[in-house]
């Protein structure tokens, strides 16, 4: 996926040290806390999951927007298809990568977090 900052985000990223890749769109009434979100999973996964923002059928302009100074990288899911790939449905969704497999995913909530904190350390 091509990133805002002009990287990209493949398949040899995910195959990595796990990552927490977050589904998104600006559109979404229920995205419009992620920065607040953001810097509260920065804190508790520091160190053990790398954060990623993946914006939803938006283009460039709009994905710009609300993450602005989060420190997140955004990446852009122009088409959707990666998103349909892991089955996410709701925004925000999220689907946690562990040695390249998708290792957690669900819906972007209050248990969320916990649920990731669990995954992580099995």
């Amino acid at each position: 996926l091509p990133g805002l900052a002009g990287d990209r985000l493949s398949e040899q990223d995910l195959a990595g040290s796990p990552v927490l890749a977050v589904f998104w769109s600006s559109w979404s009434p229920r995205c419009r806390d992620l920065p607040k979100r953001f810097a509260e999973f920065n804190t508790r996964l520091s160190g053990r999951a790398r954060l990623v923002a993946i914006n939803y059928q938006e283009d460039r302009r709009a994905a710009g927007t609300l993450l602005q100074g989060t420190g997140v990288p955004v990446y852009l899911d122009a088409d959707g298809s990666f998103a349909k790939r892991f089955g996410i449905a709701t925004l925000p969704g999220a689907v946690l990568f562990r040695g390249g497999a998708a290792v957690w995913q669900g819906r972007l909530d209050e248990a969320a977090l916990a649920e990731v904190e669990r995954a992580l350390g099995e």
